[in-house]
């Protein structure tokens, strides 16, 4: 049995107001999770459960 993970993403926008979602970091529960939003003050962040984790050395980059 694998233990879930959950990743912080947050919402980034550049000067040209250009948005992407970037990981902040990923925690091993949602509520250690919430609670860096909380902590932090994060208001453009949200908690997700990690699907998969890719290694850049295992992607078909062509």
């Amino acid at each position: 049995m694998h233990q879930l993970l959950f990743a912080l993403v947050v919402m980034s926008c550049s000067a040209h107001q250009e948005c992407t979602d970037v990981i902040y970091d990923v925690y091993d529960s949602k509520q250690e999770c919430e609670k860096v939003i909380f902590d932090k003050r994060i208001v453009n962040g949200n908690c997700y459960e990690v699907e998969a984790i890719q290694h850049l050395n295992e992607r078909n980059v062509k």
